[in-house]
């Protein structure tokens, strides 16, 4: 079973760009590789990209789906040439639902150029805390 997640950019004061992604969205794995590896340049990159199934260090070029190289990000669009996996933009205040909508647990946001998340909360919405290597740690 994968541990769902979104994937999102602070881009104007409310607006937000955001993607999901299927596998090991917990903070030991998406959370540690958004990190150490996706600066502002490369998040937008991946974001051009649409949804993922799972976020590796590297965008890396299409390949088969299912079988990417080690290290290599498997796209639903770019690598199953899935339709209507773009990135989703809105307003600040429709993250919860967006999340909610694709069952994240963990949602990461970029913001003035750093990293948080959420655990999502039932009943709480979305509480952000900085994302740190010792976040990165705990699973």
């Amino acid at each position: 079973m994968g541990t769902r997640s979104l994937i999102v950019k602070l881009t104007a004061p409310d607006r937000i760009r955001a993607i999901y992604c299927h596998w090991d969205g917990y903070p030991g794995h998406v959370g540690r590789i958004l990190l150490e590896h996706y600066p502002e340049a490369k998040l937008d990159q991946m974001l051009d990209l649409g949804d993922l199934s799972a976020l590796g260090p590297e965008i890396g070029e299409k390949h088969p789906f299912g079988e990417p190289p080690e290290g290599v990000c498997d796209f639903y669009g770019r690598d199953r040439e899935e339709e209507g996996v773009e990135a989703r933009n809105g307003p600040l205040a429709e993250l919860g639902l967006m999340a909610r909508e694709c069952n994240a647990v963990y949602v990461y946001l970029f913001r003035d150029g750093k990293w948080e998340f959420s655990r999502k909360v039932t009943g709480h919405g979305l509480q952000f805390r900085p994302l740190t290597a010792t976040e990165c740690k705990e699973d």
